[in-house]
């Protein structure tokens, strides 16, 4: 059986030297099976507590539960922002308490 990655070369050179039938049009006729999705199942996994509190550091905590909870990679998780995340058009401020609000234009001007 051919990779599917292998075929679109081949394929894309047949165009090119004006052959583009040199290779069959489906497929199947090579032998590669259609992609199969995974569906209806989450990315989430259960965390052990007494493992989690363990952890020390309070920020790679954080990040462990916002992989567990909402699917996150890594790196995703240790770039998270909270007061980012927050904003919304609903009455929500941009800015955390205690903090400054963000200046509308890049250098603070408007």
């Amino acid at each position: 059986m051919v990779p599917k990655i292998h075929v679109g070369k081949p394929r894309w050179w047949a165009q090119k030297i004006g052959k583009p039938f040199a290779l069959p049009e489906g497929n199947g006729r090579l032998g590669i099976e259609n992609r199969t999705y995974v569906q209806g199942q989450g990315k989430q996994t259960a965390l052990d507590p007494d493992k989690l509190a363990q952890v020390k550091d309070e920020h790679l905590r954080l990040s462990l539960e916002l992989q567990a909870q909402f699917g996150l990679r890594r790196e995703e998780a240790i770039k998270f922002q909270p007061a980012y995340a927050i904003r919304t058009n609903g009455g929500i401020s941009n800015s955390p308490a205690g903090s400054r609000p963000m200046p509308e234009a890049q250098g603070g001007r408007n």
